[in-house]
């Protein structure tokens, strides 16, 4: 059984030693609990047992959450999401807790590009 709190702990300690901005720090602990959460949810007991078609179903079920405003996630916020993850495998992959980042090879959601704000007019 995966012990969240333990993990989420080491994780933070992590990005504290190599001095990552504080309120990155609390982002990702919230990106990698709704992660860990869903692992569990799903019946996942070993971190080893996620596979790249385990995070491809994680990616959609992103899709589909809601923000505090009743919106759905934005592509920007699903990335940052699947990020949080990726970076936590590779975590796992060097401590050698795992074999593999499963996240290694997955794509990012598509986000919407903008104009530039400046345009000149002739």
């Amino acid at each position: 059984m995966i012990n969240i709190e333990t993990t989420l702990d080491g994780f933070d300690a992590h990005q504290k030693a190599i001095a990552m901005a504080q309120a990155t720090i609390e982002w990702e602990r919230v990106c990698l609990e709704r992660f860990l959460c869903y692992l569990q949810s799903e019946g996942v007991e070993r971190l080893t047992d996620v596979d790249t078609k385990f995070l491809i179903r994680y990616q959609i079920y992103l899709c589909t959450l809601k923000n505090k405003k009743g919106n759905l996630y934005s592509a920007a916020s699903q990335n940052y999401a699947m990020s949080t993850v990726r970076k936590f495998y590779k975590l796992l992959r060097r401590k050698g807790e795992v074999f593999y980042n499963p996240a290694d090879g997955l794509e990012g959601v598509k986000t919407a590009k903008s104009l530039p704000r400046n345009i000149r007019s002739e």
